[in-house]
């Protein structure tokens, strides 16, 4: 697992403050109070943990943005200064790119808000990663203990010393209450809890879980059949000896009545009729399905323009901070040498001539309003893609409802063009 954070961007009421990462070591330095610590307190925000509200922070913060890299993903973590149980999750990758408002722990009854098995930000951290998510057993001393999951703050716990006292440890062994997931936590930095053994241990709970069912239905059938006369199975055995035999004696009967008897087919043109139609539905509905597939090919092609849109504004955010104040010696857009500048009012740039803080406060607000548009669109995209793929679920179901309909009146015709007409069905009914 492999996580890299490139900057933390703090959106005040009156400005927006970039803090910029060293890809090695970000050395921070200052007086006492002087908000050293919040740096790290506010990237623990942005990935799930609580803030402390000091008056600084209760008072100017609205949002903070955290960007990092995670595994193959350029990943945007945007949370609200106030503490909502919600972050919203931006990533783009080689293969796969999205953006969801994910809650910080899962809940009862919670459906995935990505894929079959991402239900909250710790799962789409790994998922994001390329690593499985961890299953670990609830009690470490029943073997029959069910498997639950190991978040990704008991590992986070690792990667920060928070120094309160002189004696500060990494091992949290003398807390009972988190001694076995600190375990597990050391167990798989270690190696001791591989991929392998991970699918390994969760296969073994399914087949436990199978293991159970089946013995109860066992039983149950058991019950049953006893109250037929089934007491073994010698008893069925016989019964279906004797059944087949019956059979094959009813099948010989069909043959020789068959064979009695001339082709009729007068009874068969309401079957072809009922084909017809029920033919003329099919492609209706099938024409449909492929109309609901193309709909959702451009619904997920605008949704990747306008997470590319706004990963570009979150840049341009990012350029403007980084070149307010710097100083040209020649000109960026002919190249000519600045002697002299050309407006010298005091307080505007000196190339244009503009109040370089009105301009960026009045840019900075703009570009949020776009940002928070674009997200906006971007939800509502992803709500009607999922709408479009239930009603892709619902209507290939139909169509093969219909296709068995059909089969079953292809072999019904088929058997009745064969050689008897309604006399001989009330004859062998």
């Amino acid at each position: 697992m492999k996580i890299h954070f490139k900057s933390l961007t703090l959106q005040c009421k009156q400005s927006r403050e970039v803090i910029e990462f060293s890809p090695q070591v970000s050395f921070f330095h200052g007086k006492i109070s002087a908000g050293k610590s919040s740096i790290v307190r506010l990237i623990d925000f942005c990935l799930g943990g609580d803030l402390e509200r000091t008056p600084a922070i209760q008072q100017e913060l609205v949002g903070v943005e955290l960007a990092a890299q995670i595994g193959t993903n350029n990943v945007v973590f945007e949370r609200e200064a106030q503490g909502s149980n919600q972050v919203q999750v931006t990533w783009r990758g080689d293969n796969d790119s999205g953006t969801v408002l994910v809650p910080i722990q899962s809940g009862s009854n919670q459906s995935p808000i990505w894929g079959t098995d991402i239900f909250y930000l710790s799962d789409l951290i790994f998922y994001l990663a390329g690593s499985p998510i961890l299953r670990v057993r609830k009690n470490q001393i029943s073997p029959n203990s069910p498997l639950v999951r190991l978040s990704f703050r008991d590992i986070l716990w690792y990667c920060y010393l928070d120094q309160d006292n002189l004696d500060s440890s990494f091992y949290r062994l003398e807390e009972p209450i988190i001694l076995s997931k600190s375990r597990n936590v050391m167990r798989f930095i270690v190696g001791y809890y591989t991929e392998r053994l991970n699918e390994l241990e969760t296969h073994l709970a399914e087949i436990k879980e199978q293991k159970i069912g089946k013995r109860e239905a066992i039983k149950q059938i058991r019950l049953f059949l006893q109250r037929f006369g089934y007491a073994s199975e010698t008893d069925i055995a016989n019964e279906m000896d004797q059944a087949q035999l019956e059979l094959s004696e009813a099948r010989s009967e069909e043959t020789s009545i068959r064979q009695g008897y001339k082709s009729d087919t007068h009874f068969v043109d309401e079957l072809r009729q009922s084909l017809r139609k029920l033919s003329n539905e099919l492609d209706q509905e099938e024409q449909a399905l492929a109309d609901l597939h193309e709909k959702i090919t451009e619904q997920e092609s605008l949704k990747a323009e306008l997470l590319s849109a706004k990963l570009k504004v979150a840049r341009a955010n990012s350029a403007v901070t980084l070149l307010s104040g710097v100083s040209f010696e020649s000109c960026p857009s002919c190249g000519t040498r600045i002697d002299n500048p050309s407006y010298s009012e005091e307080g505007s740039c000196y190339l244009c001539g503009r109040h370089p803080a009105q301009n960026n406060e009045q840019t900075s607000l703009k570009n949020e309003v776009v940002k928070q548009d674009l997200i906006s669109r971007i939800i509502e995209l992803d709500e009607a893609i999922s709408g479009h793929k239930k009603a892709v679920g619902n209507q290939t179901r139909r169509i093969e409802r219909l296709k068995q309909e059909k089969a079953q009146l292809d072999i019904r015709l088929e058997r009745e063009l064969a050689t008897y007409d309604s006399a001989f069905f009330g004859k062998i009914s």
